[in-house]
């Protein structure tokens, strides 16, 4: 990238922020577009000057909007903790699949261990509640 494009990066940034709480003030807006639209920014940012940190910010924070955006409708709570645990597994697995560093797994394990872990309290909580069986302690 050219350095004078890198040097304007910041205030184009900033005009986008500020563009999109202009158009949440005009319109409403739930608190998931504004989620997805910060992820996103942090993503167009990482596209054009490829630093790691942009990446993890972007996926995350999207993931955390998309999960958002899914749970609108009511849900049992260990279905919710689980799903909220799988998208935030999903934001890290984005992140190792987007950076291209194959040789480090730093993304990697979390994102594994967090998808496992929530699809397991997700499943127990279907269980649970198709059966009528009493909730374990760590789910109420």
């Amino acid at each position: 990238m050219q350095p004078r494009v890198r040097a304007m990066l910041p205030g184009i940034i900033l005009l986008l922020v500020g563009v999109l709480l202009l158009v949440g003030s005009s319109v409403t807006l739930e608190g998931w577009v504004y989620a997805i639209g910060l992820g996103a920014l942090f993503l167009l940012t990482y596209f054009l000057i490829n630093q790691y940190a942009l990446l993890g910010a972007g996926c995350i924070i999207s993931a955390v909007g998309a999960f958002a955006a899914f749970a609108r409708e009511p849900m049992s709570p260990g279905f919710e903790a689980g799903g909220f645990l799988v998208a935030l597994g999903v934001g890290f697995l984005v992140i190792y699949v987007l950076s291209r560093r194959w040789h480090t797994w730093r993304a990697l394990v979390p994102g594994s261990m967090l998808v496992l872990v929530g699809s397991a309290v997700a499943l127990a909580s279907v269980v649970v509640l198709s059966r009528c069986l009493p909730m374990p302690w760590w789910m109420s």
